[in-house]
């Protein structure tokens, strides 16, 4: 059975075997997988996800292809020297900060 601090679409059995930042990256991927943009201004959507997207270098989301790329890379052979190394797949968010 969940517990509150648990995302309701994940399997309370998977989630205690998270660290507490996996579980905020859970949370945030949900959110954005629900329509963060209805939920900052549900009266336009579109205004939000337009403001949204002018917070990255790229002025674009992410497409999941994107992100499914680094992920076969670094389960490949060709990233074995990589070792806890954070990757940032965020079109060029954190650049402005």
């Amino acid at each position: 059975m969940a517990t509150q601090t648990e995302p309701a679409d994940v399997p309370a059995d998977v989630t205690p075997h998270l660290t507490l930042d996996d579980r905020v990256g859970l949370m945030r991927a949900m959110l954005l997988m629900r329509g963060i943009e209805e939920l900052v201004n549900p009266d336009d959507p579109a205004a939000a996800r337009a403001m949204f997207e002018g917070t990255t270098a790229l002025k674009r989301y992410g497409l999941p292809e994107e992100i499914a790329a680094l992920v076969h890379f670094l389960l490949s052979d060709a990233s074995s020297y990589i070792t806890g190394a954070p990757i940032s797949v965020d079109g060029g968010v954190m650049t402005g900060v």
